[in-house]
């Protein structure tokens, strides 16, 4: 969409990379997220990817840099 791959991989990690939790995030907003609020609640088991609207931000940020090679 940017035709510029790089730069939205390197947006991701800048927001994946922020080391803390939000106070306020709930559940029940939590799809609405770029990155998963919450740090450590086991997103990636195969139940709760069956449900994601999105891959995993690890996954959109391998594709994107797959895409500029």
């Amino acid at each position: 969409m940017t035709r510029y791959p790089d730069g939205l991989a390197s947006a991701l990690k800048k927001i994946t990379s922020y080391p803390g939790e939000l106070k306020k995030a709930s559940h029940a907003t939590a799809h609405m997220y770029i990155a998963n609020p919450f740090r450590n609640d086991g997103l990636k088991s195969k139940i709760n990817r069956l449900f994601m609207t999105h891959p995993p931000v690890e996954e959109r940020i391998q594709a994107l840099t797959d895409m500029s090679k």
